[in-house]
């Protein structure tokens, strides 16, 4: 089982789907499915398909022809008891504990993945742990740049650059003592997306640089 792991808004949905797309796969969507409990997932597969097409997919499963993304990991746990998580995640484990390849790829938020990991390796389960990281501080410069559409940044490159590159050093003086924690909360900050996106809204409003 490979699973992914993030904090909210790192752009979980778009790789699911990328995903999804790239490898054509198909996507069990946690947040939009009725909380989770024993037998949902084989539940939800024999409900989907004809009885031929569910044993088929199931084999398949089992045999490294097929996969499946389980998306929104930490939405499942939420909306159901710690029994019944546990339950589906079971249900995960009896598919995937003999099967070849990977027949599962599994999206959430950290703690729960976290949580999801360390019961899969319990329960005897081969498990690949990835982990989405904020961006680095020239990555984040890079995103803002793409995000900035506005005519003056292309006429005025140095003024533009010079209140970019203010606006982001500006921010780690919100994190004044620069402890190894406290820098590592800033870069943290500061690779967030919608840190960056709200900075690119500001520089496309206000472009006199």
């Amino acid at each position: 089982i490979v699973l992914i792991s993030a904090a909210g808004a790192t752009g979980k949905t778009c790789l699911t789907e990328n995903l999804s797309n790239e490898l054509g796969i198909p996507i069990f969507d946690l947040s939009k499915h009725d909380p989770v409990a024993s037998n949902s997932l084989t539940g939800l597969l024999f409900n989907s398909m004809e009885l031929s097409d569910f044993t088929d997919y199931s084999q398949k499963l089992q045999t490294g022809k097929a996969s499946m993304i389980i998306d929104a990991l930490d939405e499942g746990y939420i909306k159901t008891t710690v029994d019944g998580f546990y339950a589906f995640l079971d249900n995960i484990v009896k598919i995937a504990a003999t099967a070849q390849g990977t027949p599962f790829v599994l999206l959430g938020r950290t703690n729960v993945v976290e949580l999801a990991t360390l019961y899969f390796e319990e329960q005897g389960v081969k498990v690949a742990f990835l982990q989405i990281e904020p961006f680095t501080i020239d990555s984040a410069k890079v995103f803002i740049d793409k995000h900035v559409e506005s005519e003056a940044k292309e006429r005025f490159v140095e003024q533009y650059k010079a209140v970019r590159d203010y606006i982001v050093d500006a921010i780690g003086g919100f994190f004044k003592n620069q402890s190894e924690i406290n820098h590592k909360q800033y870069l943290q900050f500061i690779g967030y997306a919608p840190v960056l996106l709200a900075i690119s809204t500001l520089l496309n409003r206000n472009n006199n640089y």
